[in-house]
């Protein structure tokens, strides 16, 4: 939306090198909203050299933003990245001058995933170890909106060990359960009850506890986010809710949600408050478990059909249909066909270990056809493609990169 209200490409044209315009269409695949009509030169390209003139451009891009003025470029999570992603990343740290580059990642990912910028003479590593129990006390006070936490309760803070999520839900379990009372900044016990006795040593179980304590429709909520993803619209959340009558509830459904620290606004997409996140991937994982396989299979062919309609792209699509069909026993065969349909369209616009995710679903989601040459065919034709997949990844023709996560739910 900012992109179309700017005039951003009007005023990106004029400022780039006029040898690099013919190149902006592959934006595309990056900024779909933007809409670049492609050029004969970017409709000749194979998924090869698109991939690599995509790397190219975004590093001129970048190198051009950082002639004007330093910048910082943050990027989250590094551990979710797929292998061209980090790629992209390790040649922009490297030539992209001047520009500080910050990344977060879990700290079991150095050893799988980012060596290569991990291992440059100008990375400086930061280990952000476990919090002293003072300062989770502190975090669980400014939590709470307290100034100091009764002594009876820091053995029950301990159980944390340091982590500040961990701190932060056990915090949120002293108020939800009536074990404490605040008043003008203070704090006091008012039942040690066996809900506190009895608190989870573990974040998950902590997590568990909490959700379903809460009211139906937003446990249902919280559930059917989970299914969607990390982030969602309120759009899409509006349109695959399975209960209509509770659909002009949902704002303000998703604001308490927000308040209880389940949920938060995008920071990518604050202005218009309209997507939403998840705190932290260990509540939607907690969130999800809570689900028996059929009610996840059934609002996972719901959003399935949504984006179906919405002409999203091939791999949300595919990621949905296959997850409401697999092990699914009850599923009919016009569902399965399309989930097979819609991973082997995702297989061949993805880059190679995407790709070879993709098509390997697809021969799990064929066991479920009946026997006959058909399926026989089909079969050898996924391992072939997976067999003429090149050894070097490339960078998907149509999904937007992960080091990005730009795609809105």
């Amino acid at each position: 939306q900012i992109i179309k209200e700017t005039g951003f490409i009007s005023e990106l044209k004029n400022k780039i090198s006029s040898s690099w315009i013919e190149y902006l269409p592959l934006l595309n695949q990056l900024l779909p909203e933007i809409r670049i009509p492609e050029n004969e030169f970017t409709r000749s390209l194979d998924d090869a050299r698109r991939a690599s003139y995509i790397r190219n451009l975004l590093k001129y891009l970048l190198s051009l933003r950082a002639s004007v003025l330093p910048f910082a470029l943050i990027i989250e999570d590094v551990h979710w990245m797929d292998a061209p992603s980090l790629a992209l990343v390790t040649e922009v740290a490297k030539d992209v001058r001047p520009m500080l580059m910050i990344l977060t990642a879990r700290p079991h990912a150095e050893a799988v995933n980012y060596t290569a910028v991990a291992a440059m003479p100008s990375t400086v590593k930061l280990k952000l170890e476990p919090l002293s129990m003072e300062d989770t006390l502190v975090l669980v006070c400014k939590q709470l909106g307290i100034n100091s936490l009764p002594e009876d309760l820091h053995d029950t803070v301990e159980k944390a060990n340091g982590n500040p999520l961990f701190a932060q839900q056990i915090a949120n379990e002293l108020k939800e359960s009536g074990c404490i009372e605040i008043k003008d900044g203070q704090c006091k016990v008012v039942k040690y009850n066996t809900a506190i006795m009895g608190l989870s040593n573990t974040i998950e179980g902590v997590l568990t506890c909490r959700i379903d304590q809460l009211p139906a429709t937003q446990q249902l909520v919280l559930k059917v986010a989970s299914a969607i993803g990390m982030r969602f619209s309120r759009e899409t959340m509006t349109g695959v809710f399975p209960i209509d009558e509770s659909k002009p509830l949902l704002q303000m459904i998703l604001k308490e949600l927000i308040d209880l620290d389940f949920l938060s606004v995008d920071k990518d997409d604050m202005k218009s408050g309209d997507q939403y996140c998840f705190k932290n991937s260990i509540i939607k994982e907690v969130a999800y478990s809570r689900m028996l396989y059929e009610q996840r299979q059934d609002l996972h062919m719901g959003i399935a059909q949504y984006y179906e309609k919405l002409n999203k792209p091939y791999p949300l699509v595919a990621d949905q249909w296959y997850q409401a069909v697999q092990n699914n026993n009850s599923a009919q065969l016009v569902h399965i066909r399309k989930a097979l349909n819609y991973l082997v369209k995702a297989g061949e616009e993805a880059s190679t270990e995407d790709a070879v995710d993709f098509y390997s679903k697809g021969l799990r989601v064929l066991a479920s056809f009946p026997d006959d040459p058909e399926k026989a065919r089909t079969s050898r034709e996924l391992k072939l493609k997976i067999a003429n997949l090149p050894i070097k990844p490339s960078l998907s023709a149509h999904k937007p990169m992960s080091c990005r996560r730009s795609v809105r739910y």
